[in-house]
């Protein structure tokens, strides 16, 4: 079950709270926030790598790899 579903089972919309966000060295970036309400509380870290944002293609060539 995902976060947001847990939520969404239990009728609570949860409180957004940025706890932590920066850039990594390595052009990355870190964010660690909270979601809590009634009685639930989700801290979490998540990681993004520099090359989230890059558009990669699509197609594919016979074998099934990325061109």
């Amino acid at each position: 079950m995902g976060i947001g579903q847990l939520f969404q089972f239990f009728g609570i919309l949860p409180k957004f709270e940025l706890l932590k966000a920066e850039r990594q060295k390595n052009g990355g970036l870190f964010r660690h926030y909270r979601l809590a309400g009634d009685g639930i509380i989700c801290s979490i870290e998540e990681i993004f790598s520099a090359d989230l944002l890059k558009l990669r293609s699509l197609r594919t060539d016979s074998d099934g790899k990325n061109q």
